[in-house]
């Protein structure tokens, strides 16, 4: 198996990991969004979809990149390199998506309290 196949099943596995969490952190924003009017809602929810999205992006190519040049750079073992990719994926998505969820509480706080 070449470097660029497990590259690209190493951003397949975070890229679907990542689209799980995001569920969860929309359905956890959900619950805590439940006393805000939609006027509010919407737009934080919103706010955390986008900042997720984009969280995903830059995990899918990091993984990549890192999974690739680990396997043709260091010659580290593909399972190993795939491993350490997928895991600085997830550690990136996590953060960007503990970061999203607090700033949507924050965005619908500003709308909420600005009427």
């Amino acid at each position: 198996m070449s470097s660029k196949t497990v590259s690209i099943v190493s951003t397949v596995i975070t890229v679907i990991l990542l689209i799980l969490l995001t569920l969860l952190t929309n359905l956890m924003s959900m619950v805590m969004l439940n006393g805000f009017s939609g006027s509010s809602a919407g737009p934080a929810l919103t706010t955390s979809l986008a900042c997720q999205g984009v969280g995903l992006i830059f995990a899918a190519v990091l993984t990549g990149w890192l999974t690739r040049r680990l396997i043709e750079r260091n010659n580290l073992n593909k399972f190993l390199a795939a491993f350490f990719g997928v895991t600085a994926g997830l550690a990136l998505g996590v953060a960007v998506s503990f970061l999203s969820f607090f700033l949507s509480i924050i965005v619908a706080e500003a709308i909420w309290n600005s009427r």
